[in-house]
């Protein structure tokens, strides 16, 4: 179900469950059931190179924990126009900045079903629109099952890089062998017909 909510100057809470068996480890750890942590900072520019969001850590991954903030550039003025909390643990797993000021965070850091699949930040307009792995099953019309056996990005939904089109508002992302259309602008989502 589409979520479209104003922006609280209360921050995101996000909290790590320890599951047995299960760890969070450091880049340089060996493969096994180790994942490893995002860098400190991310940083992902629109095609127009106007807009900059960056995903940090306030304590170098110590907690789950990750910021976002957006950054304007105009006649060499560089501003903060957005900045808060983000929900997914570590941070997302993909950032599409858009050309308009939109950011588009995809799924989470670690492989578990995300609650917020999509999340629109529309810095502009100061909302967040948010969409559940389930909306996600309803706009590409097909199974659970059949979304995560063709997963190859985390272990839930995304098959293949997402991508922004030439202009840096349309966002396209393989998915179940079909490409979910993102309208950053409008906050839309749709199936690539």
């Amino acid at each position: 179900m589409l979520r479209s909510f104003l922006i609280s100057p209360l921050p995101f809470v996000a909290l790590l469950v320890l599951i047995p068996g299960f760890s969070i480890a450091s880049n340089d750890s060996p493969e096994g059931d180790s994942i490893a942590l995002p860098p400190i900072v991310r940083k992902q520019a629109s095609v127009n190179k106007k807009y900059e969001f960056l995903v940090t850590s306030p304590n170098n991954w110590q907690t789950s924990v990750a910021h976002g903030k957006l950054i304007e550039s105009s006649g060499g003025v560089r501003k903060t126009v957005w900045k808060g909390m983000l929900p997914q643990e570590y941070g997302p797993r993909f950032i599409l900045a858009g050309s308009s000021g939109s950011v588009l965070l995809l799924d989470s850091w670690l492989n578990i079903k995300p609650s917020e699949a999509i999340l629109i930040i529309h810095a502009g307009k100061r909302t967040i629109t948010a969409f559940s792995y389930e909306d996600i099953m309803h706009a590409i019309k097909l199974s659970a099952s059949t979304l995560t056996a063709k997963a190859r990005f985390g272990s839930w939904w995304i098959a293949g890089q997402p991508f922004l089109d030439k202009s840096g508002h349309i966002a396209s992302i393989p998915v179940g062998g079909k490409i979910l259309l993102v309208d950053l602008d409008r906050g839309k989502i749709s199936l690539r017909r």
